[in-house]
């Protein structure tokens, strides 16, 4: 095992290690090591041949650092396979219903279907729970690893073999039938543990080759029948689809592989209504009209002036013949199997109003670039940003009903078109359906190449957000984002303001408790709030001296001792009982407020009658991200999106910098109104008293019908764990696993799908990058 912890002046870290074995330093006996702010990063290192020289890359630019700690550890073998089985189990979403107790053993039964060493199988999987800050896979590599990157449609080559491996039934399935993947995998491991548990002596490859034959006999038969669901569906259900195509002199080459995508569809029952917004191009038109010519389905119009886009869709719309729309720009594409997947969502029930994929975009070479994996509908991110954009079906009834789309709003008329259909209907009938059905082209002075290309798109979203604000919540404002094309809602604040309990759980520690309470006293605008310092058997001298001046010293604190042994959900439990706010506000010991509106920006959420948990952006006192929200199932149970992210990045599509909603946020610094968090028990002592009682609270007040949401306007640093320390003891870990296997117990199959996550990221790591 290598151990080491290093100072340095870098972004991030990833240290190279190399091997010598007998035939010198070279890149195969080499490993990453990314290390972590502030820590000491363990790492198991498995050796083939007797190591003769180890050599230490510290930064791979030029730098400054110091290394604080620095061990090499021969590891007996029962250790390594015991600490390698921990962090597979804790760590790797595919190993997240295994036992530590069964990881050797399952490992053996895979290298014995595979043919090869249990060994390898299983330095492969631990190599992928290290974090990456440098993603070696490109988004091309990603695609060609699943097979998708075949006829994918991003070329113009219009010869292209319609039967993609993006079509086929099974991809379909798993894309769009979410529980049963992971039902599957339960019934598989539940097999392969039978079949563990009869392995004796010679009949050990007998045994297994007969159970790997009942398992692979299982999973056809459980895939047959979710076929045969499927297709039963949309062979009773199979409606037409218009596509909506307005066109105005696009490149004649772009517009042929645009109208080729819809042609290639392998779902039959579509329209295509072409509008020509007075077009000067004459391949243009003769192109438009030879399409139209080749298949019945493509009907043209053609208008005498330039309408613009609004005009040349709501001209289209009135030729739809099919109950649903879906909306094509004139340059970009279709993946051949876009249609069936939307005919398969528009199949369940209760009926979708609105559907909306994946997508990504198609550079000036052809090449597929940049893949955006959307959450399912996130109302606040859809005030924030158009997230759904393309591809999206709308239910046409509903469109003409609400008057289509509205001049003025030309370049943003979809997020306009989305925000009024999202208000009329329940989200249970907004359907995302995560797989890339759209690939957007990049081209010079398009949005698709960067969003500054057209700033009048900001400005028409602009006023498509406070169009609908001024609907449906009077008095929200909306102003521009600092990103293109985002914005930012600030919401009402009530009169009066409720008064906000900020309960802070300490015992000793005066050098954090003394700069958290006086910033937060200092540098909080917002003024109807007390300060609950919740005492856990403070002992130091120099602590209870501060602690008799602050709750002397000023009205808004008070100290409240609790002497029983530590347990944060207790303690808070304890604190909202005397708490005499409307709001509570759960807040660390280590946290430091860094502008002055954060409080009254969290206030101006909590308040909202739909919202429950409101989570803030903390950082670490390097100014990384600590906190930007909470993502199931990471590492088992859930992590923090965009952690060790700089202070000042944008993260995955602009998200760092945009309200939205999550399904969980950080404890660390939360607010809730008390009468919900009376209403959902409070924080769950008995089971959950250190670690993961926040994203249970969280998942609870989600169950109880409300949306958390994380803002990125409330600014403070977090100093994690200093304050409680890790868990480096035994009872401590014990005390660990236990919460773990608590929150899979209890929210297994919600921490597997995380509705403001997409299955298509990771569940290894906090960076939103592929899977």
């Amino acid at each position: 095992m290598v151990e080491l912890d290093l100072d340095h002046d870098q972004h991030s870290v990833a240290v190279r290690l190399y091997f010598d074995t007998g035939e010198g330093f070279s890149e195969d006996e080499s490993l990453t090591l990314p290390l972590k702010g502030g820590r000491i990063t363990k790492r198991l290192i498995y050796v083939k041949r007797r190591l003769r020289r180890l050599r230490f890359d510290p930064m791979e630019s030029p730098g400054y650092f110091v290394i604080r700690h620095f061990r090499v550890v021969w590891l007996s073998p029962w250790f390594a396979h015991d600490r390698l089985s921990q962090r597979l189990v804790n760590m790797h979403h595919r190993w997240r219903d295994v036992s530590k107790q069964e990881v050797l053993g399952v490992l053996r039964h895979r290298a014995l279907q595979d043919g090869t060493c249990w060994r390898d199988l299983a330095l492969s999987d631990y190599e992928e729970t290290f974090e990456r800050f440098c993603s070696g896979r490109s988004y091309v590599q990603w695609l060609r690893e699943r097979g998708w990157d075949k006829n994918s449609d991003s070329s113009s080559d219009s010869s292209s073999d319609s039967s993609s491996d993006d079509c086929d039934k099974t991809s379909m399935v798993s894309a769009l039938e979410g529980g049963w993947r992971s039902r599957n995998r339960r019934a598989e491991l539940d097999e392969i543990r039978g079949g563990l548990d009869g392995w004796r002596g010679k009949d050990e490859r007998r045994r297994s080759l007969a159970l790997e034959r009942r398992c692979a006999t299982a999973e056809r038969a459980a895939q047959s029948c979710v076929d045969t669901a499927v297709e039963a569906r949309m062979n009773t259900f199979r409606p037409i689809v218009s596509i909506l195509l307005p066109v105005h002199d696009p490149a004649p080459e772009h517009l042929k592989d645009c109208l080729e995508s819809v042609l290639r569809q392998d779902y039959d029952h579509w329209q295509l209504c072409i509008v020509d917004d007075a077009s000067r191009n004459r391949e243009v038109i003769a192109l438009l009209e030879q399409f139209e010519a080749r298949d019945s389905r493509i009907v043209l119009r053609r208008q005498k002036t330039n309408g613009h886009v609004c005009e040349a869709s709501n001209a289209a719309l009135s030729m739809a013949a099919g109950p649903y729309v879906a909306l094509l720009d004139h340059d970009d594409l279709l993946t051949p199997c876009a249609l069936s997947y939307v005919a398969e969502a528009l199949s369940r029930s209760p009926r979708p109003v609105l559907v909306y994929s994946d997508e990504d975009k198609v550079d000036q070479r052809g090449v597929r670039c940049e893949p955006h994996f959307k959450p399912c509908f996130n109302p606040d991110l859809l005030l924030a940003q158009n997230y759904m954009a393309h591809l999206s079906v709308f239910d046409t009834a509903l469109v003409r009903q609400l008057g289509g789309f509205r001049k003025g709003l030309e370049g943003s008329q979809d997020h306009d078109l989305a925000l009024r259909v999202c208000a009329h209907t329940e989200p249970d009938r907004i359907v995302h359906i995560p797989r890339i059905l759209y690939h957007w082209r990049v081209s010079p002075g398009s949005t698709a190449m960067t969003s500054n290309a057209k700033d009048y798109t900001s400005r028409a979203g602009l006023r498509a957000v406070a169009d609908h604000l001024a609907r449906s919540s009077p008095g929200a404002t909306v102003e521009l984002g600092r990103l293109p094309n985002t914005y930012r809602v600030r919401w009402p604040l009530p009169v009066p303001l409720p008064l906000v309990s900020l309960m802070i759980p300490t015992r000793d520690r005066v050098d954090l408790l003394a700069p958290c309470v006086d910033a937060i006293l200092s540098r909080t605008r917002y003024s109807r709030l007390e300060v609950l310092i919740l005492d856990n058997g403070t002992r130091c001298e120099e602590t209870l001296a501060y602690l008799a001046e602050i709750g002397k010293g000023d009205p808004r604190v008070r100290i409240l001792a609790w002497n029983h042994r530590f347990n944060y959900s207790g303690i808070n439990n304890f604190g909202a009982y005397h708490a005499r706010g409307d709001v509570l506000g759960l807040i660390n010991n280590d946290i430091e407020p860094i502008n002055e509106e954060w409080l009254e920006e969290m206030v101006r959420h909590v308040v909202r009658p739909d919202i429950g948990c409101v989570g803030a952006k903390l950082y670490y006192p390097n100014d990384t991200i600590q906190h930007a929200g909470v993502v199931l199932g990471i590492g088992g149970v859930a992590g923090h999106a965009h952690k060790y992210f700089n202070r000042h990045a944008n993260g995955y599509f602009s998200r760092l910098a945009l309200a939205q909603n999550y399904s969980a946020v950080t404890g660390a610094c939360l607010l809730i109104r008390k009468a919900l968090y009376r209403q959902v028990g409070g924080l769950n002592a008995r089971d959950l008293p250190i670690a993961f009682n926040d994203v249970d609270l969280c998942l609870k007040v989600r169950e109880a019908g409300y949306r958390n949401v994380w803002t990125p306007d409330a600014e403070l640093y977090h100093h994690e764990s200093e304050s409680r320390g890790a868990d480096d003891n035994a009872s401590k870990r014990a005390r660990a696993i236990g919460e773990v296997l608590y929150m899979r117990h209890t929210w297994g199959e919600q921490l597997d799908r995380d509705p403001a996550y997409n299955p298509n990221l990771t569940l290894v790591h906090e960076d939103f990058s592929l899977r």
